[in-house]
């Protein structure tokens, strides 16, 4: 019976042996450069506002010395834990709320680069680091939800605000270019007017111009019609000396060749107009 058990224990050994040395295996970190992934759970830190939150993140790392990452460390994963954990609470004590809220890729480079320093000492690469979630308190939250309530109700105060200001200021814009147009339309007008007053005035001072034209030269028609009957021919005065005696005493007048010689009666126009003058 014990010598089936010490065969059958030397069988089991050999056959290790065997399966040993045809089957080569590997260590992880002798196959490639592998890149794995430690899950940080929730911690809590205290901002530099004293405001207390929870985050959670992801840390991607991987060993590029072997070696290192076992005989200078016990376990790499468990001390790549513990300082991400430390490291986190220092960085986000120097950091208030809004801009832990605000800048979380600033905070992922801050932790990789100071992670990255501790643990290239253990032969392990610190590539990445993300942080999944930060949790504020309830309160914190309500008052952040109050506060963006009145921010945005801020907000559209001001742009409700602006909107009235620029339609007030395009009224009135609107207004002063009326204005401007009116008036320039009104004194457009009264030229326009003025122009035509000027031009009525005009063609009345040369319609009386034409019309004294016209009566200076019937004027002076009728004057030279008229000095051509005042030119009709006339016998000469008779003189005072030579005055001419009628044929006897008690003659007529008219019986006087002179006067006969002019030809009609004596009333009648052209002896009228022929006839001498009484000295």
């Amino acid at each position: 019976m014990d010598l089936t058990l010490v065969i059958a224990i030397f069988l089991a050994v050999a056959l290790i042996m065997l399966l040993r040395a045809v089957v080569h295996i590997v260590p992880q970190y002798q196959r490639l450069v592998v890149l794995t992934f430690v899950e940080i759970p929730q911690q809590t830190c205290i901002t530099k506002d004293n405001a207390p939150i929870s985050i959670d993140f992801l840390i991607y790392q991987r060993v590029d010395q072997a070696a290192d990452s076992v005989l200078k460390v016990q376990n790499f994963r468990t001390a790549v834990t513990g300082i991400a954990t430390t490291t986190l609470r220092a960085v986000i004590g120097d950091i208030p709320l809004d801009d832990v809220l605000a800048k979380r890729e600033q905070i992922n480079e801050v932790l990789r680069v100071k992670l990255d320093e501790v643990t290239q000492r253990w032969g392990v690469k610190v590539t990445t680091v993300e942080i999944r979630e930060i949790t504020p308190p309830r309160d914190i939250q309500e008052a952040m939800n109050r506060q963006m309530a009145a921010e945005r109700g801020r907000r559209a105060a001001i742009l409700d605000a602006e909107g009235k200001k620029q339609a007030a200021i395009l009224v009135a814009e609107g207004d002063k270019q009326s204005n401007i147009l009116q008036a320039e339309g009104a004194r457009q007008a009264a030229i326009l007017r003025a122009e035509g007053f000027g031009l009525a005035l005009d063609q009345i001072n040369n319609a009386a111009n034409h019309a004294e034209e016209r009566t200076a030269r019937r004027r002076r028609h009728a004057k030279r019609d008229l000095v051509s009957t005042d030119a009709w021919p006339q016998s000469p005065k008779p003189s005072l000396r030579a005055r001419p005696r009628p044929f006897g005493t008690g003659t007529p007048r008219a019986r006087d060749p002179r006067w006969l010689g002019l030809g009609g009666a004596p009333n009648s126009p052209r002896w009228a107009r022929g006839r001498p003058q009484a000295p």
